[in-house]
Order: C-alpha cells, then structure tokens, then sequence
C-alpha cells in the first residue's frame, strides 16, 4: 500500500474496481494504483504533506473539503446542511475521544 495525496475536493480514488476513501486529505491504495491515479491529481505523499496533514483545522476549510472531511470519518450529512453546521460537525470529529475512565 501506498498513501497518496489526493487533490482538493476529492473525497475517494477508484481503482480496480475498488473504492477508497480520502481522510484528511490522503489515501491508501495499492501500490500499482498510484501511476493510474496521477492522472487524476493524486501525488505520492511527501514528508511536507504529511507534516501539513496535522495542521487542518476545519475552521480554515470550505464547503467541498468539510463534506471530504466528515465522510472520511464516515458522517453523513445532507447538502442542504450550513457552512456553519458542517464546521461545527468537524470541528467536533477532529477532537481526540475521550477515554472512558
């Protein structure tokens, strides 16, 4: 497997008939995926990205990357949802879990 570094907006990669999703902005596929899925602006990832992959914050995103953002972490939410509400629903998903004492 190898994590690419999937282009704005995307929320999955297809491949071989398989899909794969997109979370924070990246995806794991296999390794003979990643020649095919240059074509459509996926990128090996590089240290730069992944370092960048700790530094979103959903506060900064627009409408496309949040919908991204939230299906990666399997939240499904209506297109008729506000800007306002998808901010809040990922700013709620991006917090760590709390641990049960």
């Amino acid at each position: 497997m190898i994590k690419l570094k999937a282009p704005q907006g995307a929320c999955s990669a297809s491949f071989n008939g398989e899909e794969y999703l997109v979370v924070d902005g990246f995806v794991d596929v296999p390794d003979n995926a990643a020649e095919p899925l240059a074509s459509h602006g996926f990128h090996e990832a590089t240290d730069d990205d992944l370092a960048s992959e700790a530094s979103e914050d959903p506060a900064t995103m627009g409408r496309k990357e949040l919908f991204a953002f939230l299906k990666g972490r399997g939240i499904a939410v209506g297109a008729t949802v506000t800007t306002e509400d998808l901010r809040k629903y990922a700013t709620d998903a991006a917090k760590p879990a709390e641990k049960a004492e």
